[in-house]
């Protein structure tokens, strides 16, 4: 498996992604417009490695 940093030209491959993973869970909870997750720089800086929230 070849891992590479993600691009701009990423994003809606990312988000379609994130679509298929979540909106079962999203659809169970009936919160469909749940915010998509995001990284914020400050938890990277932090932590040292990616940590997602919810904006």
């Amino acid at each position: 498996m070849k891992l590479e940093i993600a691009t701009i030209q990423d994003v809606p491959e990312i988000l379609e992604l994130q679509y298929k993973a979540f909106r079962p869970v999203a659809e169970s909870l009936n919160w469909l417009d749940a915010p998509n997750l995001t990284e914020t720089p400050f938890a990277t800086h932090r932590s040292k490695s990616s940590v997602f929230t919810s904006r």
